[in-house]
């Protein structure tokens, strides 16, 4: 018996058709509805009205919320976006949540809580005092205490944002150096100005999900107390060929230096400066050793995304001195902090130098999720995920996963879907054709996983730069 298509993958068979046509509203917000359902948030309601996108309804935790809101801004279709989710309360003691809160602070690389105090009330509040070097930082402690099983809500009102003295004029030239050099955002004449460490971004750019990159981006850049993206205006897609600034491909050297000041600025690669960079004909390598794989998979990630830079060679090194037990200790008490995997059963052990997950789980997502958290505390160990999600593995289930990979991708803002060829085999998804960067490929193979596939096979090209600019 053959099972009807989900929303998402009957808009997956009308993809060639929409790309010729404008996007319909009623389109977009059905292939929301579908892209939140598969990730689970199916009591989350979305309004889109000529461009303005409402999310209303409940989600378990802050981590679900997160991903709603991001999903929202990276559906084509959708200008602007409100938020009116709300969080189901979970009661925990205080005291439990607060040292959950420390833990969590302390295993993320960039988050010590050396310059913060952490208070936590019963109806989940956390309020953290103290101070961050960058409005980036500051928004990774967000990030990281959100992730805690049972937080209600963050304030960081009172954590303040403490730098050496800079001009504003040295502010305005890196934050440019930074726009320039980003492979995720196509900076369309953005317009930088700054007042008493205030930037002020104007210009346009291509959907909601570039304009919250440039936010990103900016608030990395030492001396910066506070960016303004309202004068951000959205750009028609079709017309973003047309205004994009010309982009001149760096020497090797020219990346070499872009490269280390991305990891100089990102709060997340405390390590930067025992990573050793080099650059030929484009292709990034690193070497030297770190002490948290996240360290690892963020260097290489900043990597990918600078501009002109088309392969990296990621040959870092995770320094661990911690027994096995230790380690299987780290990911047991990840997994407990964490508010999907709290209360799901799985078996972990600890064999020949490779930790081993296994046991079903009810999807896709828990099986990526706990696979990413084990991979983080592991230390240098290798993870293998055996984790088995409930799953239809006929051929009538395996053309219904490719539909919906092809409308994940088509109605996702970030990747050229029309050059992507996806066909899946007893749940695997093979992905062939050419991407424009390290950075589109790495989010078609990461919507890929997110649609449900098993295992993602890597068959994308990243045109060589010469390639590229001909």
């Amino acid at each position: 018996m053959i099972r009807p298509l989900s929303p998402l993958a009957l808009c997956g068979l009308a993809c060639s058709v929409a790309a010729a046509a404008p996007l319909a509203g009623e389109d977009a917000q059905e292939a929301l509805r579908a892209r939140l359902t598969q990730r689970g948030l199916k009591d989350v309601r979305c309004d889109l009205r000529e461009g303005v996108l409402t999310l209303r309804g409940r989600v378990a935790n802050q981590v679900a919320k997160r991903e709603a809101l991001r999903l929202a801004r990276t559906q084509r279709g959708v200008e602007a976006l409100i938020d009116l989710l709300e969080v189901d309360r979970l009661e925990r003691p205080s005291a439990e949540l607060r040292q959950d809160v420390r833990d969590a602070l302390g295993a993320h690389p960039g988050t010590e809580a050396r310059h913060l105090r952490v208070f936590a009330s019963d109806s989940g509040v956390v309020r953290l005092e103290g101070w961050a070097e960058t409005p980036a930082r500051v928004r990774l402690i967000r990030s990281v205490v959100s992730g805690v099983r049972g937080v209600q809500r963050v304030d960081l009102e009172r954590v303040e944002v403490r730098h050496a003295e800079r001009s504003d004029e040295a502010i305005a030239d890196e934050v440019r150096r930074q726009l320039l050099a980003s492979s995720w955002v196509e900076p369309l004449g953005v317009d930088v100005s700054v007042e008493g460490g205030d930037v002020r971004l104007r210009g346009a750019v291509t959907d909601l999900d570039a304009r919250a990159r440039l936010l990103a981006l900016v608030e990395r850049v030492p001396g910066v107390q506070r960016v303004s993206v309202a004068e951000l205006k959205l750009l028609d897609p079709e017309r973003a060929g047309e205004e994009a600034l010309p982009f001149d491909r760096p020497s090797d050297a020219e990346l070499r230096a872009t490269l280390r000041a991305s990891l100089r600025l990102d709060p997340r690669v405390p390590a930067h400066e025992a990573i050793e960079v080099s650059v030929e004909s484009g292709v990034a390598t690193l070497r030297g050793v770190v002490s948290h794989a996240l360290e690892r998979v963020v260097a290489a990630r900043d990597a990918a995304e600078v501009r002109g830079v088309w392969r990296v060679r990621n040959h870092l090194v995770v320094a661990s001195h911690a027994p096995p037990e230790k380690l299987l200790e780290r990911v047991r008490t990840s997994f407990a902090r964490d508010p999907f995997l709290a209360d799901v059963e799985l078996k972990l052990t600890f064999e020949q130098g490779a930790l081993r997950l296994s046991g079903p789980v009810e999807t896709a997502y828990l099986r990526q999720r706990a696979g990413w958290l084990a991979r983080l505390h592991a230390g240098p160990s290798r993870v293998i995920n055996e984790l088995r999600a409930q799953r239809d593995l006929s051929p009538e289930a395996d053309a219904k996963l490719a539909s919906e990979i092809k409308a994940e991708l088509f109605w996702a803002s970030d990747v050229a879907a029309e050059r992507v060829e996806v066909t899946v085999r007893d749940g695997v998804a093979y992905l062939q054709g050419q991407v424009a960067t390290p950075s589109a490929k790495r989010s078609a193979l990461r919507k890929a996983q997110q649609a449900g596939a098993e295992r993602v096979v890597d068959r994308l090209n990243v045109p060589e730069p010469s390639e590229a600019t001909k």
